[in-house]
């Protein structure tokens, strides 16, 4: 058992410690914040908080505290330049999106640089080299790295977990509550329903407000959508607290605060990541999955918060409050309460209740929409949700037919179900099949209606992937995915739909493509037919945006490899086209003043991209020198110049992408005193 009076001691007597010393707001800038701690990046956590700079660089930035400067760090991506101070007391401030170090140390990166003949460096320094006082100017705000311009600001403790810079006793005016924009209630396995359906079921705030009565039966989950800000600004933050409240026990409660760097994926299951994937906006789970370590949860004990909503004859699953559980028998309606709450203490409320309902009695009961709807002309194929162990189908609902379409799914020719499709409460014909360790082979979907639209037949190549890892493989052998142990949080069943395009590689999508993936796993995808083209082509994953995924090719097997840690649709592709340049600064034959002097050189690639600072090369007649990359703005430059006098020049701007095609642009200029 938690003992709470321990833990208010241990937190009282840190935060003691905390406020007996003064610390110095990191900026000039603003006391604006325009992001918090523990908000969601892509595969990571927010490690800071962001400071508004207005859009502008160059406001100071103070050591918040005496110490020393123990590591500086520059690199295009990323933090961008970032300053590392250590302070007397053991905990560390990071600075990120730097424009510029004080004039010393951006003096001593530089010789390091050239000593080093490369623009990224990370250096460290040892505790006498460059002490520091409260309020000394340590650099100036600007946009390196990612992002537009703003200050990133963290704190780490002795041991290098971030945690909130505000316990720091920082003053940010915040009188505004939290947003709860939405709820999301899913059912989280086989049997399961929300809404006399098998699919998560999103509550705006409008349904919220009305205090809605959902109908839910088995292993419910809850997720919220919510937001906070702060006075003076219109940027969004995480909130630092949310706690779950059923039939007013508390059921769940989440407190964002320090954590380790190698738990930040676990991101991942923290947020809702199907929601996420689906486009349907961040969600955060009120209940803990199997794999999620993270410290935040008041309750750490495997599925906390995840509701039984059964009713009797049926067994419930024990629960971690028997209190909770014995309600949860007693009762038909279940009062929910989310309470969200900022650092402040403003907090935002929803209620609404959970009904418990066997589905055969909810589906006397509803009536479904869209029973005039027309039906299709074309010939339809049902829409499959692959859910953690179970899968749906659903064709679009038509008032005209004569009797419900029905379903059946073969594996590797045994019937594993033969339904009649019930409609749900929007006017669709769904169905679920239950997913078992056994289950994988082909399977075949036929669907059989008096409507001639409605007849299909599709088959799939399903393969079942659990801690000791597997290999799924396309239906024409072309593509595998080679899953390692323990790569997946829990079980998964997938397949490959192969979607044919106009190159001579298809593309592979891997079905689902909404769950975390634990560990890497590795892809390999036979070419284009063998050549030299082999050695220019590479995997690329074409969700969204196009991404150059880094790849090895075989010639003797004609194969390109590559290691992903999420799933979605890749093919091979071929890259032939050098870089294309836009601009040079100074412009061929230009004529430059001495102390007005700069280098820059806009540029693109169409596909493989330029990476690295080997892949953008300047020169100034034999000299090369050293080039930041702004790859956001796509855009090399030189801050500091070596030797380079009055008089007639050079400049040379060489370019290289990830498939080895090469651009050489030359450009004469003349400095003048």
């Amino acid at each position: 058992m938690i003992d709470k009076g321990k833990i208010f001691i241990i937190a009282s007597f840190f935060c003691g410690i905390i406020h007996s010393q003064q610390y110095i707001w990191p900026t000039n800038a603003s006391h604006l914040m325009t992001s918090s701690l523990c908000e969601y990046r892509p595969g990571h956590f927010h490690a800071g908080i962001d400071i508004k700079t207005w859009n502008r660089e160059g406001y100071d930035v103070y050591a918040v505290q005496r110490g020393h400067i123990s590591r500086m760090r520059v690199s295009p991506y990323g933090y961008g330049k970032a300053v590392y101070l250590t302070l007397d007391n053991g905990f560390t401030a990071v600075y990120g999106h730097l424009s510029k170090f004080s004039p010393n140390l951006e003096n001593r990166m530089f010789e390091e640089q050239v000593e080093a003949g490369k623009y990224e460096l990370d250096l460290s320094f040892d505790e006498m080299e460059y002490r520091v006082e409260a309020g000394e100017c340590l650099a100036f705000t600007g946009s390196t790295g990612i992002g537009v311009p703003h200050l990133h600001f963290e704190i780490r403790d002795s041991r290098n977990r971030p945690f909130n810079p505000l316990d720091l006793g920082f003053g940010v005016q915040d009188t505004r509550a939290p947003v709860i924009q939405a709820v999301c209630i899913s059912p989280l396995a086989y049997g399961s329903h929300v809404n006399g359906d098998f699919v998560p079921k999103i509550l705006k705030s409008g349904e919220l407000a009305s205090g809605s009565v959902v109908p839910v039966w088995g292993k419910i989950g809850l997720a919220v959508n919510v937001y906070d800000q702060a006075d003076g600004a219109s940027n969004r933050f995480s909130p630092v607290r949310i706690r779950l409240f059923v039939h007013d026990i508390l059921v769940y409660q989440i407190e964002y605060g320090r954590f380790d760097f190698n738990q930040s994926r676990l991101i991942e299951l923290d947020r809702d990541f199907r929601l996420h994937r689906w486009g349907k906006g961040e969600f955060i789970k009120l209940y803990k999955e199997s794999e999620n370590e993270l410290p935040f949860y008041l309750y750490t004990i495997p599925e906390s918060g995840i509701l039984q909503c059964w009713a009797p004859p049926y067994r419930p699953v024990p629960h971690n409050d028997s209190e909770l559980l014995q309600q949860m028998i007693k009762n038909e309606y279940h009062p929910v309460s989310i309470v969200a709450e900022d650092y402040w203490g403003n907090t935002k409320r929803c209620d609404f209740i959970l009904k418990t309902l066997p589905l055969h009695v909810l589906q006397k009961t509803v009536r479904p929409r869209n029973v005039h709807s027309p039906v299709v002309s074309h010939s339809v194929r049902p829409l499959q949700t692959w859910m953690h162990d179970y899968v749906r189908f659903e064709l679009p609902g038509s008032g005209t037919l004569p009797a419900e379409p029905s379903i059946r799914v073969w594996l590797n020719r045994s019937l594993q179900l033969s339904v009649q499709m019930q409609r749900n409460p929007e006017g669709n014909y769904i169905a679920v099949l239950p997913l078992t360790e056994s289950f994988q082979g082909r399977m075949i979907i036929q669907v059989i209606s008096d409507i001639p639209s409605y007849n299909s037949q599709d088959t799939l190549l399903v393969s079942h992937i659990g801690s000791a890892g597997g290999l799924v493989r396309s239906e024409d052998g072309r593509f595998t995915m080679r899953f390692p142990a323990n790569a997946v949080y829990q079980d998964l069943w997938l397949h490959v739909r192969t979607l044919k395009n106009a190159g001579p590689v298809p593309h592979y999508s891997m079905i689902p493509d909404d769950v975390p993936l634990k560990k890497q796993v590795h892809i390999t995808i036979t070419g284009p037919e063998p050549g030299d083209k082999l050695s220019r082509s590479a995997l690329y994953r074409m969700d969204g945006e196009l991404s150059y995924l880094t790849s090895t090719a075989d010639p003797e097997t004609n194969q390109i490899r590559a290691s992903v840690r999420s799933l979605g649709t890749y093919t091979v592709l071929t890259d032939t086209v050098p870089p294309n340049v836009f601009s040079v600064f100074p412009d061929s034959g230009a004529v430059v003043k001495y102390n007005e002097f700069s280098i820059s050189a806009c540029f693109s690639d169409t596909l493989s991209g330029i990476h690295g600072e080997d892949n953008y090369q300047i020169w100034i007649d034999d000299q090369k020198q050293i080039v930041g990359y702004d790859f956001e703005k796509r855009t090399a430059f030189v801050d500091h110049f070596q030797t380079v006098l009055p008089g007639p020049h050079r400049l040379k701007l060489i370019l290289t992408d990830r498939s080895g095609n090469r651009s050489e642009n030359t450009v004469p200029f003349f400095i003048e005193e």
